[in-house]
């Protein structure tokens, strides 16, 4: 009696869907001038699933977990929330101006952003915070003219944001820098400071906290300015890499990453053993390429533990933009109060 129990049991739970598996969201689009879709797939490259069809759609520019499991987005000036299936699709404000990073706090209440806005014919930058179920927005910091606050991560305690600043050309020091500023937008300081002299210029970006909050990734570009053409300076780089900080800012250790491998848009996965991220193969030592002609990015999961990489779309052609991972305890287990809605489906195995 109990073994039929158990066999009616797994009959029950295999008539319903479950969403479970479905743990890394991206961006990707033929092109980089076409419009991006939303795809969630297993952490290792399997199950690919069309869930939002960008094909119709103005662009995304980048798609995030929320701390409950839902996809938020943003798409011209409008964020949106809907279910990890491409379900209940709901607008959450709309918002005159260019949204160009978003990020949770840890509680999934709030998003915060960075803002471009043309005030008396001036581009003007701020960063926001979105109160997700009052919809009120509020502005915490002005960003001066010059200076620039990219890729906003909120730290697991609620506490203080890491962001990083526009390259500055000429000057005593040659690159960017990566900031850390209080949740509230005050008392921004600088962590990571782009050396000073010299001819190598080093430039961090996409920084992501660990989920215990005690160190951060990102990435560590190195390149020169060079006169290729005659009259035409353009950046070389000399290496692509990924170093990993403490909280004060002090490198802990360099990712055994190629270093032709440019990443980007870093997630922490496995309670923080393994890392992923997008990366593309850029030739060295070279001027880069052409807008829109890059080449093609894939997801790649770093182990911490073994330092072995993975190529997880390698069988995809289509241009990844962003990337983020989210635990699958968090995932709905089936899905509830929800009408299917089938945008397409492509089920692949990445790491053929």
């Amino acid at each position: 009696m109990r073994f039929c129990k158990r066999i009616c049991l797994c009959l029950i739970l295999c008539l319903f869907p479950t969403l479970t598996s479905a743990k890394i969201v991206f961006l990707a689009a033929p092109t980089r001038a076409d419009n991006a879709s939303i795809y969630v797939m297993d952490d290792d490259g399997s199950n690919r699933t069309l869930v939002y069809d960008g094909k119709f759609n103005p662009s995304i520019y980048d798609v995030h977990w929320s701390p409950d499991g839902q996809l938020a987005f943003e798409r011209r000036g409008d964020f949106y929330l809907m279910n990890p299936d491409g379900t209940n699709l709901r607008r959450l404000a709309q918002i005159e101006g260019l949204i160009r990073d978003f990020t949770f706090s840890p509680d999934g209440e709030q998003i915060m952003f960075r803002l471009e806005e043309r005030i008396d014919q001036k581009a003007v930058q701020s960063i926001q915070i979105l109160n997700i179920h009052t919809r009120k927005i509020t502005k915490i910091r002005d960003i001066p003219a010059g200076e620039g606050a990219a890729h906003l991560d909120w730290s697991p305690d609620g506490k203080n944001v890491l962001f990083a600043t526009p390259i500055v050309l000429g000057g005593a020091k040659l690159g960017n820098s990566i900031y850390i500023m209080d949740a509230s937008g005050k008392n921004a300081k600088e962590l990571l400071a782009p050396p000073g002299g010299g001819e190598l210029n080093i430039a961090r970006w996409f920084p992501r906290w660990s989920p215990d909050g005690t160190q951060f990734v990102s990435t560590q570009d190195e390149y020169t300015w060079e006169e290729r053409k005659p009259g035409v300076i353009s950046e070389i780089t000399k290496a692509y890499r990924c170093i990993i900080c403490d909280k004060a800012g002090g490198t802990l250790r360099k990712l055994n990453v190629p270093k032709q491998l440019a990443a980007s848009f870093f997630a922490w996965m496995d309670n923080g053993k393994s890392i992923v991220f997008r990366g593309a193969e850029y030739e060295l030592n070279e001027p880069p390429p052409e807008w829109g002609k890059g080449p093609p990015g894939h997801i790649y999961k770093y182990n911490l533990q073994t330092n072995k990489l993975v190529n997880l779309t390698v069988n995809m052609n289509e241009k990844i933009r962003f990337v983020d991972w989210i635990s699958d305890d968090v995932l709905p287990v089936t899905p509830q109060d929800k009408k299917k809605v089938t945008w397409g489906t492509v089920k692949q195995h990445g790491s053929e």
